[in-house]
């Protein structure tokens, strides 16, 4: 049960960013007792976007990244036998994507050995699964990197 979510969650990882770069973290936290299998169909909650990219860097003109992910997310329930449902949702389903494009981090510089500060854009990705009956979290995954 637990085992089909986790590979549920690495294929969203794996859509969603591959390949993907050494810096990613990913953490799972999965419900007890849940199990896809017991759901057959899902609603979209609000999905939620914070981005600092002042120059255009992250996301170019005509480009959205909120709509590819909710697709990919679409065709992983999908193939899983969840289906897309607005009148009897039995799960809900969300994602937060947090970007900055100018964060900052300390690193040493190879040869004097001093920190410095170099820009490192850092992005998260969180995705949520919530039983709409008790309002539980079944399943809950975050990409950062």
């Amino acid at each position: 049960m637990i085992q089909r979510l986790l590979a549920i969650s690495l294929l969203f990882l794996l859509a969603g960013c591959a390949p993907y770069a050494k810096d990613i973290k990913v953490s799972t936290e999965v419900g007890i007792n849940a199990d896809i299998s017991l759901y057959q169909n899902y609603n979209w909650l609000n999905i939620i976007t914070s981005l600092n990219d002042p120059s255009g860097e992250w996301q170019p003109p005509g480009f959205d990244i909120s709509n590819d992910i909710r697709l990919l997310i679409d065709r992983e329930l999908d193939k899983r036998g969840v289906h897309y449902n607005t009148t009897s949702p039995e799960l809900a389903v969300s994602f937060k994507i947090n970007v900055n494009m100018q964060a900052l981090k300390l690193v040493k510089a190879p040869k004097s050995k001093q920190g410095i500060l170099i820009n490192k854009p850092d992005a998260t990705l969180m995705v949520m699964l919530i039983d709409v009956a008790s309002k539980n979290i079944r399943l809950y995954v975050k990409y950062s990197g």
